[in-house]
């Protein structure tokens, strides 16, 4: 499933949500605030190259210690496209709220990668968007109940503005002498 913009496609409420509703986030020191993507460079004749993005520290929460993600792409050869895909990646960590949840039978229709919106009581959700991360089947024996974990969905992942980020021009290689 690409991961993409989109628009909920399903909706729960406390009519089709059968339980407690857990929601879980991301520890400070568990966020990522730079990304280094390896590639193939097709203008170094397929020769790995890479690409490092760092947020800028107004981007970073307060007291955010450095934390690299690192990602291997072999089958891109397009710098801009390396860079574009390790940006989203970034953005796409940054999100820390999971919600996990047991719906009934109607939600067998969702699947991974489905943008759906969840109205809670208990967490004050309103139309709140998630992407759908997983589902599973649940047998009780009586019915059948759809075990759901999601993403909470923000849209500003897919803005590419490479404006506020800083490309790192350090290439790897280590001096005689250093």
């Amino acid at each position: 499933v690409i991961n993409k913009a989109g628009t909920s496609t399903f909706s729960f409420d406390d009519s089709n949500i059968v339980g407690g509703v857990n929601v879980f986030g991301t520890g400070l020191d568990k966020l990522y605030n730079s990304v280094e993507v390896q590639f193939p460079n097709k203008d170094l004749d397929d020769g790995n190259d890479f690409v490092r993005i760092d947020l800028t520290s107004g981007q970073r929460k307060s007291a955010e210690p450095d934390n690299l993600m690192k990602l291997n792409y072999p089958l891109v050869n397009e710098p801009v496209q390396a860079q574009l895909l390790g940006f989203l990646e970034l953005k796409q960590s940054r999100i820390d709220n999971t919600i996990e949840f047991i719906a009934d039978y109607t939600a067998s229709k969702v699947s991974a990668g489905d943008v759906v919106d969840i109205t809670n009581t208990a967490h004050s959700y309103t139309n709140k968007l998630f992407r759908i991360l997983q589902t599973e089947e649940i047998n009780t024996g009586a019915s059948i109940q759809i075990k759901i974990t999601a993403l909470e969905y923000d849209a500003t992942v897919y803005d590419a503005d490479f404006s506020r980020t800083l490309r790192s021009n350090a290439d790897g290689v280590i001096s005689i002498g250093d």
